[in-house]
């Protein structure tokens, strides 16, 4: 599932190609995937595009919104009639995948979103968990429907909060998530600290990979309890802080991380590049890169693969 890395990954590229276009046409191919009127959006101009936790908001025209949930297998690939030609050129080059872009749509495409330049963006989805939904909750929101120079107003997070009608915690590269609120709140959690990172009630963005990538980094076990790591190692909160920081902010330089399962894409179709720089993810058996001694171990909380250096992380 895409984490907040990539889904910010995937922010930026829209905000590169599709911000001033005009929607033409919605081409749904599988109904499961796509809820609402898609009339309601055909006409609109592209104003924003925004980003809460691992959710998309793209803001149109008229005060209407499409949120985007990419979910297991989710990806939202751009075409222009340029990479249109580009990609027909590659085809066969790379490694056979069910995730590879090498024509569109393809049997895995559920909705074609199509602009009045001939672009088009797909919303490609394997498993079908992901999916697009139209909506317009927001209070005292005026539409400006000119958009001058493409240039975008974001959202606020409590505008993208009553579009999405969720709840979720502060986001973590956001002003809101302090050292003083992670301390606070995991001094109330007494399970383990990793499953701490996951629930984006308490925190939004941070999903498995990066979970296990901050806590190796801040030298804590994921299973560690959370209440217990702010009475005995107060020091190591406030690195678990900068950990988390450090580790998102890496993700998004290196466009996100195409992992084991192979399912992220960038919006030009291509593989992010922060599997490269993993130190712990997906590496069981591996020796610790702190070169310490010890292999990296695999064991499971709450359902999810963790690793961790046994030496290193305590």
């Amino acid at each position: 599932m895409p984490e907040l890395p990539e889904a910010e990954t995937i922010k930026r590229g829209l905000e590169k190609t599709i911000i001033g276009k005009k929607i033409s046409g919605v081409k749904i191919l599988r109904e499961k995937s796509f809820k609402g009127s898609p009339e309601e959006i055909i006409g609109k101009i592209v104003k924003s595009v925004n980003r809460r936790a691992k959710l998309l908001i793209i803001e149109l025209q008229s005060t209407i919104y499409l949120v985007i949930h990419l979910k297991m297998t989710g990806q939202l690939i751009y075409e222009s009639r340029k990479s249109r030609k580009s990609r027909k050129s590659r085809k066969g080059k790379d490694k056979k995948s069910p995730y590879d872009i090498e024509k569109l749509p393809n049997k895995y495409t559920r909705v074609v979103i199509e602009f009045g330049d001939g672009s088009k963006l797909f919303f490609n989805d394997l498993r079908v968990f992901g999916w697009m939904k139209i909506t317009s909750k927001i209070k005292n929101k005026k539409s400006k429907t000119h958009i001058k120079n493409k240039k975008q107003q974001n959202l606020k997070t409590n505008e993208i909060n009553q579009i999405i009608g969720e709840k979720f915690g502060p986001e973590a590269l956001g002003e809101d998530f302090t050292v003083g609120y992670l301390r606070e709140v995991l001094s109330n959690w007494g399970r383990p600290v990793k499953l701490f990172l996951l629930d984006q009630k308490k925190i939004a963005g941070i999903g498995n990979i990066y979970a296990n990538e901050a806590l190796f980094c801040a030298g804590i076990a994921p299973h560690h309890r959370g209440r217990e790591l702010v009475r005995d190692h107060p020091k190591k909160v406030e690195k678990l802080y900068k950990c988390i920081k450090k580790v998102l902010k890496k993700g998004i330089k290196y466009g996100g991380s195409t992992a084991s399962d192979d399912a992220f894409r960038n919006v030009k179709g291509e593989k992010g590049k922060m599997q490269q720089h993993l130190m712990v993810y997906g590496k069981a058996g591996e020796d610790c890169p702190n070169k310490c001694g010890k292999k990296i171990r695999r064991m499971t909380l709450g359902g999810r693969g963790t690793f961790f250096c046994p030496r290193c992380q305590r």
